[in-house]
C-alpha cells in the first residue's frame, strides 16, 4: 500500500501505517532464484524505492511507525508493544510466538544471511544502487559488506 498511503489516509483518517524495514541485502539473499547482477540491481532499486516511499511521505501521513524487520525478530516483545501502543490494541505476549513464527522466518531466510549467500559481485551490484539507503538506515554500520 506504499503507493496509496495518502488516499488511505484521505479516506480513513485514523488509518495506522506500520512499515517493516528489512536489510536489503538480506532481501536479495531470500531470493529463491539465481542471483544474477542484474537481479541484484533490480532488487537494490526496488528495495530503496519502496523504503524511501513512506519516509518521503512520513510529514503528510498522521500514523506511520517504521519498524526494522531485525529487532522484531531479535527481541520481538519490545518491537511488538511498540506496534501495539501504535495502533491502540492490548499487548498479549502470545504475539511474541506464533505458531506460524518459525515458517515465516524460514521462508524469509536468516537475519544477516546474506553474508553466506551473496557473492561479491552480487553484493557489489546490489550496494551501487541501494549503498545509499543502507547507510541511511545504518545497516552497514552494523553489518559493514565486505565491498566497501
Amino acid at each position: 500500500y506504499l503507493k496509496r498511503m495518502r488516499r488511505i489516509q484521505r479516506a480513513l483518517t485514523e488509518a495506522r501505517f506500520v512499515h517493516v524495514v528489512r536489510d536489503g541485502r538480506d532481501t536479495l539473499a531470500a531470493r529463491p532464484a539465481e542471483i544474477t547482477t542484474g537481479a541484484a540491481i533490480a532488487t537494490g532499486q526496488r528495495w530503496s524505492k519502496r523504503v524511501r516511499a513512506p519516509r518521503v511521505q512520513a510529514h503528510l501521513i498522521n500514523h506511520l511507525l517504521e519498524v526494522r524487520y531485525e529487532d522484531l525478530v531479535a527481541d520481538p516483545e519490545p518491537v511488538l508493544g511498540r506496534v501495539c501502543e501504535f495502533i491502540e490494541l492490548d499487548f498479549d505476549p502470545a504475539m511474541v510466538d506464533p505458531p506460524e513464527r518459525a515458517r515465516i522466518e524460514a521462508a524469509l531466510g536468516p537475519v544477516g544471511g546474506w553474508r553466506g549467500r551473496l557473492e561479491p559481485g552480487q553484493l557489489e551490484a546490489f550496494e551501487e544502487v541501494a549503498g545509499p539507503m543502507l547507510d541511511e538506515l545504518g545497516y552497514r554500520d552494523r553489518a559493514p559488506s565486505a565491498v566497501r
